[in-house]
């Protein structure tokens, strides 16, 4: 590929419809799920009185929550990337061309920064290939919970493995991955992302929001009728 060719496959990675939206999704469905399971009692009254759908709705998010963020760390039991846009695959791409991406010259060419001086030069940190070392090291220290990730969303949520049913109850005793760190992995691929982009084009993103104040007044409202 030619440099052109490059840095638009490298934005690819921030298209709406690809893994920039997947990070978004997958963190807005984990706030939703951790704010239905962290409910006060007397809100948990309030959600009982359509127990079977809020139970549907939480099965849901849980998948839903699982599979999406299995999404951004795709692998297989060597840790190579099964997909082409996710994270592992961003930080290989990065790495492969990373002169091209993030040399001093091309970001300044590409951004028309003129000198040290110039107000842009501050709104475009220019990154060291020593970076990516450590981001790649970040992953690697990650790679058990990813795997975990990966086993149950292979053996329980995207498909359905008769030995896991079987052997459930011992297979959740052994391999474990909370829901903080499910987080944590989202966050790290918000973060990932954030990073490599603003030291592209200074483009920058706000962290995704999850507003649920509109959930919480409309349990309130609910609490004073009962």
């Amino acid at each position: 590929m030619n440099n052109k060719e490059i840095e638009k496959e490298f934005l690819a990675f921030y298209n709406v419809d690809l893994l920039f939206r997947d990070i978004e999704n997958a963190l807005a469905k984990y706030r939703i799920l951790k704010y239905l399971n962290e409910l006060e009692e007397d809100k948990i009254k309030i959600l009982n009185i359509s127990r079977f759908f809020w139970g549907q709705v939480l099965d849901a998010l849980t998948t839903d929550v699982v599979i999406s963020t299995s999404r951004l760390y795709d692998v297989d039991s060597y840790f190579r990337p099964r997909s082409h846009i996710n994270i592992p695959n961003i930080l290989k791409f990065i790495k492969e061309n990373f002169v091209v991406l993030f040399s001093k010259e091309t970001v300044w060419k590409r951004n028309d920064v003129v000198s040290d001086k110039d107000w842009k030069a501050d709104r475009i940190p220019l990154l060291d290939i020593s970076q990516v070392e450590q981001d790649l090291l970040k992953l690697e220290e990650n790679k058990e919970k990813i795997f975990t990730l990966m086993f149950y969303r292979d053996k329980s949520y995207a498909h359905s493995d008769r030995g896991f049913a079987r052997n459930k109850k011992e297979i959740e005793s052994e391999k474990v991955i909370k829901y903080d760190e499910i987080e944590n992995l989202i966050v790290l691929a918000y973060n990932l992302l954030k990073s490599y982009r603003i030291s592209f084009d200074g483009t920058s993103y706000a962290f995704p929001a999850a507003n649920l104040n509109d959930f919480d007044n409309t349990l309130a409202i609910l609490l004073k009728q009962l």
